[in-house]
């Protein structure tokens, strides 16, 4: 499709806007303002797109809107029953809800009824809702069980697998990887992670990091690595470029957290730790990660 990377970009800049701190900017919108116009012009291009769904949710809640866009992603999957990209939003909806027990009754049902097109994002669905509740024995059902189709969502389809350091599942992964080599260094980058590797892992983060589009996960990860070091600037720069994309990810909060508490800043650090421990969405690893690590 013509318009992917204008949809690409306006997302970029949606979630640019939405990493901003100020209130206002210099022509009186806010910046919230202004990334929610950037989704909304993505949606008029394609209704569906799983992305911007996503990203609106999250602005949507964080408002006080909820209700109004889970009426909206009822009515688009009313519409389009074999588009996947309404699926992955209401499931990113009852995460930061933490309506995680309905969510997984929803999909479940889902199953049964969803043409064979829509079960693989059904079963990633299941699995990051049971990674949500550290259900391990169905999170590893769920991947098995969409290892058997084409990858869906590789970065995520890794975290899932990175739940439980399988490293052997992402490298089975990525070997269906072909034609995207930013993705395929960072599977590379989370197998080592997974076993413990952080020298290789770090070579295969940074190759990606100096792509055109890197992802963030691989950003972030860097971003530890430094602080891991001691390096607070490299790091911030690191997790400022993670956040630029992803602002709203917990992995990304939690790497912001530990970078205010080597700078000494303990009230910034209990307001996100108490939000990841709070979050009922967050990956089991990453919330016992908050609880471990910070103060």
């Amino acid at each position: 499709m013509a318009y992917e990377e204008d949809i690409a970009r306006w997302l970029q800049e949606a979630a640019e806007m939405d990493a901003k701190e100020e209130e206002t900017l210099p022509d009186g919108r806010s910046p919230k303002e202004v990334a929610e116009q950037k989704i909304e012009q993505c949606l008029r291009y394609d209704t569906t797109n799983g992305d911007a769904l996503s990203a609106l949710v999250g602005l949507y809640v964080r408002s006080g809107r909820g209700p109004l866009v889970m009426k909206r992603l009822n009515r688009i999957v009313r519409d389009n029953p074999e588009a996947v990209g309404p699926y992955r939003a209401i499931a990113a909806f009852m995460r930061i809800t933490g309506k995680l027990s309905l969510a997984v009754q929803y999909f479940q049902n889902l199953l049964a009824e969803v043409p064979e097109t829509v079960k693989p994002i059904i079963h990633l669905s299941l699995a990051e809702l049971y990674a949500s509740q550290g259900n391990l024995g169905e999170l590893r059902t769920h991947r098995d069980l969409l290892a058997q189709y084409p990858p869906v969502d590789p970065l995520l389809q890794g975290m899932l697998y990175l739940e439980d350091n399988e490293a052997n599942g992402i490298l089975k992964l990525s070997e269906q990887i072909t034609d995207d080599e930013t993705m395929k260094y960072t599977l590379w980058g989370m197998i080592a992670e997974a076993q413990g590797d952080l020298n290789n892992a770090g070579q295969y983060y940074f190759h990606v990091s100096n792509q055109e589009q890197p992802t963030w996960f691989a950003l972030n990860s860097l971003a530890i690595m430094w602080l891991n070091n001691k390096n607070i600037e490299y790091a911030r720069a690191y997790l400022e470029r993670a956040e630029a994309i992803a602002a709203n990810a917990p992995e990304v909060w939690l790497t912001k957290a530990r970078i205010y508490q080597e700078m000494q800043l303990p009230d910034k650090v209990r307001a996100i730790k108490q939000k990841l421990i709070s979050l009922e969405g967050c990956f089991s690893r990453t919330r016992k990660m908050a609880q471990r690590m910070l103060w």
